[in-house]
């Protein structure tokens, strides 16, 4: 994985709390919607069921489609991670915090721990994501 990939996983991951509460306003935005005032006059054939109008924008919001998989994403690969890599998916990318050596006090691992299960982190979204090909060797 290049420098590129790397910072564009990485913003992603950064931006976990900003897209959750971003796809919850979209939803309640496409919810609350008030359809268009009717004047009596029959307008062809398209559906007229307010709900199915809003349940199809739901399924078809692409901002809520890109942000909900990059969460899903994220969700898989957390689940998956230890206690330790969980806070400090937490203490880095959530709370935005770059004192590595201090976080590593704080978690009590050595920093090449640190980078290694940062490293495992960034990687495991990355590959989540599509962006990271698995490589499997055959012998």
């Amino acid at each position: 994985m290049d420098k590129i990939e790397k910072a564009f996983v990485e913003l992603e991951m950064s931006r976990y709390l900003i897209y959750k509460k971003e796809i919850d306003v979209e939803r309640e935005r496409i919810l609350n919607m008030s359809p268009p005032p009717s004047d009596g006059m029959p307008r062809g054939n398209a559906t007229s069921n307010v709900t199915e109008q809003k349940a199809i924008k739901l399924i078809e919001s692409t901002a809520i489609l890109s942000m909900q998989r990059v969460v899903d994403a994220i969700d898989r690969v957390l689940a998956r991670s230890n206690v330790i890599q969980r806070q400090l998916f937490k203490l880095h990318y959530i709370q935005g915090r770059r004192d590595y050596y201090r976080m590593c006090d704080d978690l009590h691992i050595s920093y090449p721990t640190f980078m290694r299960y940062k490293k495992i982190l960034i990687d495991s979204v990355a590959t989540e994501l599509g962006i990271k090909k698995i490589l499997i060797k055959s012998w």
